[in-house]
Protein backbone atom coordinates (compact mmCIF):
# COMPACT_ATOMS: atom_id res chain seq x y z
CA UNK A 1 0.00 0.00 0.00
CA UNK A 2 1.11 3.54 -1.08
CA UNK A 3 -0.03 6.48 0.30
CA UNK A 4 -0.14 9.42 -1.83
CA UNK A 5 -0.27 11.84 0.53
CA UNK A 6 -3.95 12.69 0.80
CA UNK A 7 -4.30 14.38 4.09
CA UNK A 8 -7.45 15.97 3.46
CA UNK A 9 -9.68 12.59 3.83
CA UNK A 10 -7.13 12.14 7.28
CA UNK A 11 -8.14 15.42 8.65
CA UNK A 12 -12.07 14.12 8.19
CA UNK A 13 -11.48 10.82 10.22
CA UNK A 14 -9.43 11.57 12.71
CA UNK A 15 -12.10 13.20 15.00
CA UNK A 16 -14.67 10.68 14.28
CA UNK A 17 -12.46 7.83 15.43
CA UNK A 18 -9.21 8.28 16.44
CA UNK A 19 -8.57 5.34 18.44
CA UNK A 20 -9.75 3.19 14.82
CA UNK A 21 -6.93 5.94 13.21
CA UNK A 22 -4.44 4.91 16.15
CA UNK A 23 -4.57 1.31 15.47
CA UNK A 24 -4.27 1.90 11.15
CA UNK A 25 -1.46 4.26 11.54
CA UNK A 26 1.37 1.28 10.89
CA UNK A 27 -0.29 0.32 7.63
CA UNK A 28 -1.83 4.16 6.45
CA UNK A 29 2.26 5.57 6.79
CA UNK A 30 4.21 1.86 5.98
CA UNK A 31 4.90 3.68 2.60
CA UNK A 32 5.10 7.20 1.33
CA UNK A 33 5.59 8.51 -1.70
CA UNK A 34 5.72 12.16 -1.78
CA UNK A 35 4.97 12.97 -5.68
CA UNK A 36 5.29 16.93 -5.93
CA UNK A 37 6.55 20.00 -4.23
CA UNK A 38 3.73 20.93 -2.17
CA UNK A 39 3.28 17.21 -1.26
CA UNK A 40 6.65 17.13 0.20
CA UNK A 41 6.38 20.82 1.75
CA UNK A 42 3.55 19.65 3.56
CA UNK A 43 3.91 16.04 4.46
CA UNK A 44 7.82 16.70 5.48
CA UNK A 45 7.22 19.78 7.69
CA UNK A 46 4.33 17.55 9.67
CA UNK A 47 6.72 14.64 10.11
CA UNK A 48 8.92 16.55 11.20
CA UNK A 49 6.56 17.79 13.79
CA UNK A 50 4.69 14.39 14.33
CA UNK A 51 7.29 12.05 15.36
CA UNK A 52 4.63 9.58 16.39
CA UNK A 53 3.50 9.14 12.81
CA UNK A 54 6.64 9.66 11.26
CA UNK A 55 8.23 6.84 13.55
CA UNK A 56 6.04 4.10 11.29
CA UNK A 57 7.22 4.82 8.01
CA UNK A 58 9.19 2.28 6.29
CA UNK A 59 9.62 3.42 2.94
CA UNK A 60 10.00 6.92 1.72
CA UNK A 61 9.87 8.49 -1.42
CA UNK A 62 10.60 12.15 -2.04
CA UNK A 63 9.95 13.56 -5.69
CA UNK A 64 10.36 17.71 -5.16
CA UNK A 65 10.43 19.19 -8.29
CA UNK A 66 8.94 16.36 -10.22
CA UNK A 67 8.23 17.60 -13.78
CA UNK A 68 4.69 15.55 -14.05
CA UNK A 69 3.57 16.98 -10.93
CA UNK A 70 5.35 20.67 -11.25
CA UNK A 71 3.28 23.82 -11.11
CA UNK A 72 6.08 26.89 -12.24
CA UNK A 73 5.57 28.41 -9.01
CA UNK A 74 5.63 25.82 -6.60
CA UNK A 75 9.43 24.80 -7.34
CA UNK A 76 10.76 23.58 -4.27
CA UNK A 77 14.39 23.98 -2.42
CA UNK A 78 15.72 20.74 -2.64
CA UNK A 79 18.75 21.66 -0.25
CA UNK A 80 15.80 22.30 2.37
CA UNK A 81 14.25 19.19 2.00
CA UNK A 82 17.89 17.50 2.20
CA UNK A 83 18.14 19.03 5.23
CA UNK A 84 15.31 18.70 7.07
CA UNK A 85 15.13 14.45 6.02
CA UNK A 86 18.71 14.74 7.82
CA UNK A 87 17.08 16.59 10.85
CA UNK A 88 14.71 14.48 11.67
CA UNK A 89 17.10 10.99 11.19
CA UNK A 90 20.04 12.86 13.57
CA UNK A 91 16.68 13.23 15.73
CA UNK A 92 15.70 9.65 15.26
CA UNK A 93 12.15 10.20 13.93
CA UNK A 94 13.05 8.25 10.88
CA UNK A 95 14.22 5.28 12.83
CA UNK A 96 12.39 2.64 11.39
CA UNK A 97 13.00 3.64 7.61
CA UNK A 98 13.95 0.61 5.80
CA UNK A 99 13.93 2.37 2.03
CA UNK A 100 14.53 5.66 1.00
CA UNK A 101 14.19 6.85 -3.02
CA UNK A 102 14.98 9.97 -4.14
CA UNK A 103 13.50 12.04 -7.40
CA UNK A 104 14.67 15.10 -7.16
CA UNK A 105 15.43 17.36 -10.10
CA UNK A 106 19.03 17.36 -8.53
CA UNK A 107 21.39 14.85 -6.65
CA UNK A 108 21.00 15.54 -3.34
CA UNK A 109 23.99 15.63 -0.87
CA UNK A 110 26.10 12.88 -0.10
CA UNK A 111 25.71 13.55 3.58
CA UNK A 112 22.07 13.16 3.07
CA UNK A 113 22.82 9.10 2.41
CA UNK A 114 25.44 8.72 5.30
CA UNK A 115 22.92 10.26 7.91
CA UNK A 116 20.21 8.19 7.08
CA UNK A 117 22.67 4.93 6.91
CA UNK A 118 23.81 5.79 10.70
CA UNK A 119 20.65 7.13 11.95
CA UNK A 120 18.24 4.27 10.75
CA UNK A 121 17.64 1.02 13.20
CA UNK A 122 17.76 -1.66 9.92
CA UNK A 123 20.74 -0.07 8.60
CA UNK A 124 18.71 1.27 5.56
CA UNK A 125 19.60 -1.33 3.20
CA UNK A 126 17.63 0.23 0.36
CA UNK A 127 18.84 3.71 -1.11
CA UNK A 128 17.60 5.01 -4.46
CA UNK A 129 18.26 8.10 -6.18
CA UNK A 130 16.29 8.84 -9.53
CA UNK A 131 18.04 12.09 -10.09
Amino acid sequence: MTLYCNLDVWACVVPQSSSIYILLLPTLYYSVDLKSSEQCRVTLKMFSKRPDITRHVKKLVVRPNNREWMIAKDRLDELWVVRLIENMAVKHVLVNLTAFTWDGSDIPLDSLWSTLRISCVWDLPWLFTCA
